[in-house]
């Protein structure tokens, strides 16, 4: 699939503030105290990584990433709500898709599991921080993994 000029569109278009609500997730994790450079350089490492190492994955990222925020724009119309939604989790779980599935993370399973536990960690982290709430952690990855093989 290459990226086209509506691409684009959808993703200026979901690009929106949205705001926070409380949850269960919040309640259960305390609050971290993490700069926000900290947090957003960890969130931020797979992408920069995915673009040191293969530009050619690019334009898949950008196409799964905007068809990703697009339906959480659309879900956020539709339910009438405000939902958190830290923009760069979804970022950060598909470069760590694309980099394996590039090889630019080796294939096998002890990465694999390597990869996950950063998914994790860093959803963990996102929550504990008030970025995200646990609904949207588990929808982000969810729909990052819809989006990486709808698009592949």
């Amino acid at each position: 699939m290459t990226a086209e000029w509506y691409h684009l569109f959808i993703f200026i278009f979901a690009l929106l503030s949205i705001k926070s609500e409380n949850d269960i997730g919040w309640v259960r994790i305390k609050e971290l105290q993490i700069k926000p450079l900290a947090k957003y350089c960890l969130v931020a490492l797979p992408m920069v990584l995915t673009f040191m190492y293969s530009n050619n994955q690019v334009e898949h990222l950008f196409v799964a990433y905007a068809f990703t925020i697009a339906y959480k724009k659309i879900m956020t119309l539709l339910n009438d709500k405000s939902i958190v939604g830290d923009r760069l989790f979804p970022l950060t779980i598909l470069s760590l898709l694309i980099s394996f599935n590039a090889s630019i993370i080796p294939r096998n399973n002890i990465n694999m599991i390597i990869m996950y536990v950063y998914i994790l960690t860093i959803g963990t982290i996102l929550i504990g921080t008030r970025d995200i709430n646990s609904a949207e952690f588990f929808q982000d990855i969810v729909l990052s993994h819809l989006s990486f093989f709808f698009t592949k």
